[in-house]
């Protein structure tokens, strides 16, 4: 599976409209990897940025905050946005693994 995370300077961004980057991990089990981090800079708008994702085979996306008009476009593309991550990126993907266990 693979998940997107917004990235600035290696946190999750408080809100999407805050950042450039998309760090891309696979997780396999307990274990992930980056694999890509994904410059969306150029991506005009919210809807843009879901394609992109979409495109790199993201299915999950953890985020901090996200507003109606994000969360619409995302789950247009059928990404699933997970809201309430604080943090460092890497934590924010161990707390989603840990939690998936839970579950």
């Amino acid at each position: 599976m693979k998940i997107a995370v917004p990235n600035k300077q290696g946190f999750i961004s408080p809100q999407l409209n805050q950042f450039t980057k998309y760090s891309i991990f696979t997780i396999n089990g307990n274990n992930y990897n980056l694999i890509d981090v994904l410059d969306v800079s150029h991506e005009k708008n919210y809807h843009d940025i879901a394609i992109v994702l979409r495109n790199e085979g993201v299915e999950i996306t953890l985020v901090n905050r996200i507003g109606r008009r994000a969360y619409e476009s995302f789950i247009k593309q059928q990404l699933k946005v997970i809201d309430g991550y604080k943090g460092a990126v890497s934590n924010a993907v161990e707390e989603y693994i840990g939690n998936s266990k839970k579950q």
